[in-house]
């Protein structure tokens, strides 16, 4: 277990120092002079209030603020322009939700997030899970209102959004029926302004295609563990315990992967079910005879849990992870011992299906379509609700994935 956190230790300190997320781009200050340097790319999730930039690879990292910086962009993807005016906030979730249908202005200085750039600009904000977007038309910047509000016992919404957007467009979209359902959401608002203006990349500029978005990965995963058992049984006159030398197993799953596109994709969510089968023997001094003892142990092993990637160049990752395993026992599993002489007959034990869990932490090196992790799996129970009896069993072992997309 030391050398195991002493490795991800060591991976961790290595990305820190050979991860590199700088990419090219500018900033514009409040006097209209423009920077090229290069910017640290993280993928907003929530529109920032300030970002890091170096210009040279071996220059100091400085800070843009919002207040000294009117627009900055980054590896043609992120763009942010610096927008001072009315903005309404209102709460989206139930408990905190206005009564009042009409927006509820605030002035603001906020970074707005650019999606698509033309006759009609569409931009986005987020914070937390708010989420407003914004229109720059005919040289004029303001929010599209939607506000959901209560109206007891339910909810009502606020879609002004849909006649501003009409009124805007609809010398070229002169269907007002276009606009009736129209969803305040980033895909349907970005196929809308890209239809306005023309998707011609001398008329529109869409910057979402660049963006990371959701990626799902599904993997195959073959490995080997070095496993450990023991078995405590307890008698009238004492307890034997049974702890089995460590035996290699072979272990083979799948994995699902969604990878989250905030924060330059280096976070995601994980599952691999896999299926390993575990078969020990052992003796014991149990004086003046020998135990002798037997464990089959058949499982598939569910972690589910969060891994974290470290970029070292856009096609090699380093990553650590921590899951929580659930366990669901294949078939008939049993730990059984008996003495020597036949003086006692033999003791089945059959292992109930099992609720036992365990934590799960790992970390490896990811290139391209492959993967190598190293995996610790924590003690956990074999046995339950059998009087007299106690067990623990946990694993370290290596995994190789291949991902088949």
């Amino acid at each position: 277990m030391k050398q195991l956190l002493s490795l991800l230790a060591l991976f961790a300190l290595t990305a820190a120092f050979a991860q590199n997320t700088f990419q090219p781009g500018y900033f514009i200050d409040n006097n209209g002079n423009r920077t090229e340097c290069l910017i640290r790319n993280i993928a907003w999730k929530d529109s920032p209030v300030d970002f890091e930039y170096k210009t040279g690879e071996a220059a100091p990292t400085q800070i843009g603020l919002i207040k000294d910086v009117s627009e900055f962009s980054v590896a043609n993807a992120y763009k942010f322009e610096r927008f001072t005016g009315d903005v309404d906030l209102s709460s989206n979730d139930i408990g905190y939700m206005s009564l009042k249908k009409e927006p509820e202005w605030i002035k603001g200085t906020i970074f707005l997030k650019v999606l698509v750039e033309g006759d009609a600009t569409l931009y986005e904000y987020t914070k937390g899970n708010i989420v407003r977007f914004f229109v720059t038309a005919n040289g004029t910047t303001q929010q599209l209102v939607y506000k959901p509000y209560k109206v007891h016992p339910s909810i009502g919404y606020n879609n002004t959004f849909r006649g501003q957007l009409y009124e805007i467009m609809r010398m070229k979209l002169n269907d007002q029926k276009r606009f009736t359902n129209l969803r305040y959401d980033k895909d349907a608002l970005t196929k809308l302004f890209l239809e306005y203006n023309g998707q011609q990349e001398d008329q529109a500029t869409d910057y979402t295609v660049n963006q990371n978005k959701t990626q799902f990965n599904v993997k195959i995963t073959a490995g080997g563990n070095m496993a450990s058992a023991s078995i405590k049984r307890e008698f009238s006159n004492g307890e034997n315990t049974m702890a089995f030398d460590g035996k290699a197993i072979f272990a083979a799953g799948l994995e699902a992967e969604l990878i989250f596109p905030f924060n330059n994709r280096k976070w995601s969510l994980f599952a691999n079910p896999n299926y390993q089968s575990y078969k020990n023997t052992g003796t014991t001094a149990f004086a003046p005879l020998t135990q002798h003892w037997e464990i089959s142990y058949s499982f598939i092993e569910i972690p589910i849990g969060i891994r974290h990637y470290m970029y070292l160049n856009d096609r090699s990752r380093i990553f650590i992870n921590a899951a929580y395993a659930t366990v669901l026992t294949v078939g008939d599993n049993s730990a059984s011992f008996n003495y020597d002489g036949g003086h006692a007959p033999d003791v089945l034990l059959k292992a109930e299906p099992s609720k036992a869990s365990n934590f799960v932490i790992g970390g490896g090196f990811s290139y391209d379509r492959y993967s190598l992790e190293v995996r610790y799996n924590a003690k956990r129970e074999i046995i339950v609700n059998r009087s007299y009896w106690g067990s623990e069993y946990s694993s370290i072992g290596v995994i190789a994935a291949y991902r088949i997309f």
